[in-house]
């Protein structure tokens, strides 16, 4: 079994409202949603390298997933705003 937590690095910078996330792309088309707990997908976009800055000033604090999308494979990581 594959363990999420090695796959996706993420930290959260407080002072700049950036998400860093560290991942080694598969594919050149890597995209990303952040879904609430609900299922709504609250923001969407493109990894473009394998270290990526995702601002992230609109989220409230709260608990949110983090999901990869890199070709056949899909990741997931569940993540917090506290600021």
């Amino acid at each position: 079994m594959i363990k999420t937590e090695e796959l996706i690095a993420l930290d959260f910078d407080t002072s700049k409202a950036k998400l860093i996330v560290g991942y080694s792309r598969r594919t050149d088309r890597t995209i990303f949603d952040i879904c609430d707990l609900s299922g709504r997908i609250v923001k969407t976009g493109k990894l473009d390298s394998d270290d990526s800055t995702i601002p992230v000033s609109e989220l409230d604090n709260s608990h949110y997933i983090f999901l990869i999308l890199d070709g056949d494979q899909v990741i997931s990581r569940k993540f917090s705003v506290n600021r």
